[in-house]
């Protein structure tokens, strides 16, 4: 992972303090990063500052993720989520967290560490139960302390903070880290969701279905082996990788049988190098020729 130097940080930046309910939150520097060019690599990490206790009460570190651009899997202790634009995450700082691309889109990743003060005694308010209700779901999370929600409007967030990472004074900035924590909170209770990777491949497929997809180069895409993927497709569309593309490429090309284009046109738009293995294919999901099933469209 490698910090974007496009986005500069403040030159003097000092961690900030806010008070909200009866906790403090302390802020470390806004890190804007993007995956080096390997599939798979390791986020940066911050040094594991595990629960400590002083004379308030309990302080607790973490890392906020928000995926700004690009598209992938988010591996956590073994564990994978399809993530993109507006989804959120929080990790312990020691977490072994990877990102698998999904394109060839360079992805932006920003990355806030904070650090929650708890005391031992808090008020029943808004605020505070919002801020326990956080820390609880991190303590008996049953995804190895990856907490994932999704907003795409936490997007926006970004724009604000390259402005006033350079302000004279830290209070509006403050205060938009703030708001970004706190709505990222709220994120995870959200019912939206980001694609999923069936829907990823579905979308990416009928996006291509004039190129020859290989099942290589699928899995590369995907970043899983041939295996994987023959078990993700058997699993979301209960079909093999090969059998899901060439079908849906025939579907595609019965559309522009019927809109008039020729049997030769369409054999060499979905670049068959010989029109009689167009044929082929064709009859093999339709039970009909090119030329029978044109003319059938046309008699409709």
């Amino acid at each position: 992972m490698s910090q974007n130097t496009a986005i500069s940080a403040a030159q003097h930046y000092k961690d900030i303090v806010l008070t909200f309910g009866d906790f403090d939150i302390t802020f470390g520097e806004p890190i804007w990063e993007s995956p080096d060019a390997e599939s798979v690599r390791q986020f940066q990490n911050y040094t594991d500052l595990p629960a400590l206790r002083d004379r308030k009460g309990i302080r607790t570190s973490f890392e906020l993720y928000l995926c700004l651009r690009g598209k992938g899997r988010l591996e956590l202790n073994g564990l994978m989520r399809a993530a993109g634009p507006g989804c959120v995450w929080f990790t312990s700082p020691a977490s072994r967290l990877y990102w698998h691309e999904y394109n060839r889109q360079e992805t932006l990743i920003l990355h806030i560490p904070f650090t929650v003060n708890e005391a031992f005694t808090t008020s029943d308010t808004p605020e505070n139960r919002l801020i326990l209700d956080f820390l609880e779901q991190s303590r008996h999370s049953d995804e190895h302390s990856l907490l994932f929600g999704y907003d795409k409007s936490l997007c926006d967030y970004n724009d604000f903070l390259k402005l006033r990472m350079n302000t004279a004074t830290s209070f509006s900035l403050s205060h938009v880290l703030l708001s970004l924590l706190l709505d990222s909170i709220h994120a995870l209770s959200s019912t939206e969701h980001p694609m999923t990777e069936a829907q990823f491949i579905e979308s990416y497929v009928k996006a291509n279905v004039l190129q020859k997809i290989s099942v290589s180069d699928l899995a590369k895409l995907l970043s899983v082996s041939e295996r994987s993927l023959f078990y993700m497709f058997t699993k979301n569309f209960d079909a093999s990788p090969n059998d899901y593309i060439n079908r849906t490429r025939m579907n595609a090309a019965a559309e522009h049988l019927s809109k008039g284009l020729s049997v030769r046109e369409v054999s060499e738009l979905f670049r068959f190098s010989e029109i009689t293995s167009f044929c082929r294919m064709f009859k093999k999901y339709y039970g009909v020729t090119p030329s029978e099933y044109q003319r059938s469209a046309k008699s409709k």
